[in-house]
């Protein structure tokens, strides 16, 4: 074994000639080579083993094909067991099935959270002078979900390279955010707090995400999530003294 590579660690050597060490539990999943942005698909795991073979890893239903049925499915696997589900996500499909998944999603949840305030909470359905406030909400919500994935994304991969961090690239990032706004847009059918709740819940699933797809230790993933919340509150609470 070479100098800092543990008898867990998996080496591999891209085309190019740059070699990655990934721990063993990403096994069956895929990395991207910091040298030329080659996949490399990580051998083990959920592959098929027979000889010659190139091997297929698990994917997520969404990846594998587009349909109601494979969006709530993989819907179901990030809000029931996220850890597994976002083992499955696979750099080899293009981003925009994850862009496509929060769109629907984020617009979806939206449109009908924002009927429920207004029919249940405020009374105000069939109100002539609640219309304009859900015609801006209904146009707005398309647009909303897709840049707040990129902004996040954004975010959250530029905490990850000041800790250190984000070896895999920010297209892994980007994923990880995508599927996490997109399942908990869900929240947003909650009167008054679905906003708040879904904006938790996000966090939540994007710590698990990183731990998951950048190989971060949990405690690490949960820093890489609060720290920009936690520069932002600094900043806003050094202008409120000056």
């Amino acid at each position: 074994l070479r100098e800092g590579v543990t008898a867990t660690d998996l080496v591999l050597t891209c085309e190019c000639g740059r070699t990655l060490e990934v721990p063993a539990y990403m096994a069956g999943a895929s990395r991207k080579c910091e040298g030329c942005g080659a996949v490399l698909r990580i051998p083990g795991g959920e592959v098929d083993a027979a000889p010659g073979s190139r091997g297929t890893k698990a994917r997520l239903p969404w990846e594998e094909r587009l349909s109601m049925g494979t969006l709530f499915a993989t819907l179901a696997g990030f809000l029931v067991r996220p850890s597994r589900t976002y083992e499955k996500v696979d750099l080899e499909v293009p981003t925009g099935r994850c862009v496509l998944y929060v769109f629907l999603l984020s617009t979806a949840f939206a449109w009908i959270g924002s009927a429920v305030n207004r029919a249940l909470v405020l009374g105000a359905w069939g109100d002539p002078e609640a219309a304009p406030a859900m015609l801006v909400v209904a146009a707005m919500a398309p647009v909303a979900g897709v840049v707040q994935a990129y902004a996040a994304a954004f975010i959250v991969h530029f905490s990850l390279r000041l800790l250190g961090e984000g070896e895999a690239g920010y297209d892994v990032t980007f994923r990880v955010a995508a599927y996490a706004l997109g399942s908990t847009a869900i929240a947003q059918v909650v009167p008054f707090v679905g906003a708040a709740v879904a904006g938790l819940w996000a966090l939540v699933l994007t710590a698990i995400g990183l731990r998951e797809c950048q190989t971060l230790t949990p405690g690490k993933a949960v820093l890489v999530v609060l720290f920009p919340i936690a520069l932002y509150a600094a900043c806003g609470v050094s202008c409120l003294r000056h």
